[in-house]
């Protein structure tokens, strides 16, 4: 992907209070620089990234949020765009905020449009990097069915790119996210039952949810008992 000079200057130039397109939303996620570079600004824990996406984006993902921005979904392009605005933009956005409720929301408004984009356009004709971000929010869903379901979109995807970096390691993700996320499901089943069952559990969770098994209770788990 070639460097626009053309775009970044729009970019620059439009005004913090504006939506932006999809193609702004696009260029600057995976246009705006080449290898290395663009990785680092995507995986980085920069504060300096996550406040040049918050100035630029943030009225964009607030749109999204009251369902303002739904017309992009209507176009390959537009689904993609979507994808990234609720999904590693607005965590990079709001990184150190603690509000789960609002983080929630975020990972359901893209995993409703991952599973729409699938739908509807498929993932062959996307590039590797962009099939990544389309699936990621499959990986960070809460219901193990979603794990199972990015499982069978990535091995159908790598039957025709079986050597693909990218998609190999998305897939090594998916598989160590579906695990957690069935340690954690088995975690809470066996805490409720405790429950259930009359067991007093006030000091279980003060001493940090050691199971009997000898796991370890993850912190959303015990937040929402």
């Amino acid at each position: 992907m070639q460097q626009q000079p053309s775009r970044v200057k729009l970019i620059k130039n439009t005004r913090q209070h504006e939506v932006r397109t999809v193609e702004e939303v696009y260029f600057y996620w995976f246009g705006n620089g080449e290898g290395e570079a663009r990785e680092e600004r995507w995986f980085s824990d920069s504060a300096r990234y996550d406040s040049t996406i918050k100035h630029q984006f943030e009225v964009s993902l607030k749109a999204a949020e009251k369902g303002g921005l739904k017309r992009w979904l209507r176009t390959k392009r537009g689904c993609l765009s979507y994808i990234i605005l609720t999904g590693p933009m607005a965590k990079q956005m709001y990184r150190n905020v603690d509000d789960l409720e609002l983080k929630a929301k975020h990972r359901e408004l893209s995993l409703s449009a991952a599973k729409h984009c699938v739908k509807h356009y498929g993932l062959v004709g996307y590039e590797s990097d962009e099939i990544n971000f389309i699936l990621t929010p499959f990986q960070e869903s809460l219901d193990i069915s979603d794990h199972e379901r990015g499982c069978l979109h990535l091995k159908s995807i790598l039957k025709s790119r079986p050597k693909d970096r990218i998609l190999l390691g998305a897939m090594r993700n998916q598989i160590i996210h579906a695990r957690a996320a069935a340690e954690t499901m088995e975690q809470r089943d066996y805490i409720r039952s405790l429950q259930n069952n009359g067991t007093d559990l006030t000091f279980f969770l003060f001493l940090g949810g050691k199971l009997a098994k000898g796991a370890k209770l993850q912190t959303l788990g015990a937040a929402k008992l």
